[in-house]
């Protein structure tokens, strides 16, 4: 084929699929969207694993459906937009690119969670410290309540399953980030955990909470001590400023969600108490609590 040829447009509906990143923590959950939808249409899903056999990459692609721990993947993500931009720019490839931010644990699936990302580490070590800052955010007169950018992880693999799988022209990147400005933010996770039984003594003085915060993760134990905050405790040095919704822009990705009907609430979901509350469950399944 020569590079100025285009091959004829896509199918009506996917019916193979190539998956890369199959065995991280988001990729295991589209995996089985995307298997639930292929076995439908007597499709076939492609994913593509590291590995010296094929048994010993389909042995990866089964440890991560027996696990909870991603691995970064920033670098190889920048690399696979350019090369998808430049199969659209040259064939007329069909693009849909969802770029997620915070990815929360599963819903419904006991222990089903990211172990290694900053929120997690947030979780075991509020818990099983007993203390939180008086705020996360600088407050001030007017100042709005703050927002927390992440959404859980069954409905983030549900929606990019979803509207990638009606992709059919053009180039589209779509940021999956919670757009509602509805004030639940990191100061409403340390109050509801409180409200199921479970509470947190506040400190007010930022600095105090942070010099005993950082003692009593030191003093856990040792693998609550791996899972907890001390690797990227920087990132809580100072209280943040607040913003009313997400830093990125999201009507894009409401509005697809919104088309495609994916939830009973026609939106994105709003982060509740139930999925926060069930983290004390998940971590104790995962014996960090």
């Amino acid at each position: 084929m020569k590079q100025t040829d285009r091959p004829a447009g896509p199918l009506p509906e996917a019916r193979t699929v190539l998956l890369t990143g199959a065995n991280g923590y988001l990729g295991r959950f589209l995996c089985r969207e995307w298997l639930e939808r292929v076995a439908e249409r007597g499709g076939t899903l492609v994913c593509v694993l590291r590995g010296g056999t094929d048994e010993l990459a389909r042995a990866r692609l089964d440890a991560a459906f027996d696990s909870g721990y991603a691995n970064g993947y920033g670098a190889s993500e920048w690399a696979g937009e350019v090369l998808l931009r430049a199969a659209h720019d040259t064939f007329g490839l069909p693009v849909a690119v969802f770029r997620s931010n915070l990815i929360l644990a599963h819903t419904r699936y006991r222990g089903q969670l990211n172990l290694p990302d900053i929120f997690t580490r947030l979780m075991v070590s509020l818990l099983a410290t007993g203390i939180a800052p008086g705020s996360f955010y600088v407050r001030g007169t007017g100042d709005a309540g703050g927002h927390y950018d992440g959404l859980p992880v069954d409905f983030t693999a549900q929606a990019i399953a979803a509207l990638g799988d009606r992709a059919r022209e053009g180039y589209r990147t779509c940021n999956v980030v919670n757009p509602h400005e509805d004030g639940i933010s990191l100061d409403t996770f340390v109050d509801w955990p409180a409200a199921a039984g479970h509470p947190l003594t506040r400190i007010h003085d930022h600095d105090e909470w942070l010099g005993r915060f950082e003692t009593a993760m030191r003093g856990l134990p040792e693998r609550r001590r791996q899972h907890s905050l001390l690797p990227l405790l920087h990132a809580f040095a100072e209280p943040e400023d607040p913003l009313p919704g997400s830093a990125l822009p999201a009507h894009r990705f409401r509005a697809a969600v919104r088309a495609a009907a994916l939830t009973e609430e026609n939106d994105t979901p709003h982060l509740s108490q139930d999925l926060i509350t069930k983290y004390v469950a998940d971590l104790r399944t995962r014996h960090l609590l």
